[in-house]
């Protein structure tokens, strides 16, 4: 938050290899083409067998509203930044809150090289710095071993078992948020972020 207690518009986040940006209806194909992979939505549930409501899921999710700082990023490479990689999130728990939630999808070419973690990471650290969040929730299926690694890597620890999920959430000491700040920074470039005059 700014001095005057306000929420800074949702910016774009530059890292050591990634740009995240704020996800636009120009994204939605490519979000939509993402979720059609196999594999892709294996541990997730939503609307994914109607395509016209998968297809609205996706817009809605773009639109919000959010409170200001927060919504979905879209990954691209910084070298080709056309290029989609997948998108992160920072947003009200299920959209509605009161807690707030990250989570994070890669394309099936994007897995396996650290951006999933790059990017959350960063966006941890966002949260953290700019929002001046307390804590931060991500929930992921048991079986999700991939998602459930990159919490764990980004400083998020298990704190609930369920049926079919697992709780994960950060919530860090003055020493721990130093720590996080330090990794943040060794993980991106020269420039951090950067402010639109306006929401996309």
């Amino acid at each position: 938050m700014d001095e005057r207690g306000h929420w800074p518009a949702q910016p774009t986040l530059v890292t050591q290899r990634l740009v995240l940006r704020p996800r636009t209806s120009a994204d939605h194909e490519a979000s939509f083409a993402m979720d059609r992979e196999p594999g892709t939505l294996e541990f997730v549930d939503g609307p994914w067998h109607d395509e016209a409501a998968h297809r609205a899921f996706i817009a809605a999710r773009t639109r919000g509203p959010y409170p200001c700082g927060l919504g979905y990023w879209v990954i691209t490479p910084r070298e080709a930044p056309t290029t989609f990689l997948g998108w992160v999130l920072l947003i009200p728990q299920n959209a509605a809150g009161p807690e707030i939630e990250i989570g994070w999808r890669l394309t099936g070419a994007a897995r396996g090289h650290g951006f999933a973690r790059e990017a959350a990471l960063n966006l941890t650290a966002y949260g953290a710095d700019d929002l001046g969040l307390p804590s931060i929730v991500a929930e992921i299926h048991r079986d999700n071993a991939r998602s459930r690694r990159i919490a764990e890597r980004i400083g998020m620890a298990a704190t609930d078992t369920g049926d079919a999920h697992v709780r994960y959430r950060w919530g860090l000491s003055p020493a721990e948020r130093q720590a996080l700040k330090a990794a943040a920074r060794a993980a991106r470039g020269p420039a951090r972020w950067n402010h639109p005059a306006s929401l996309n």
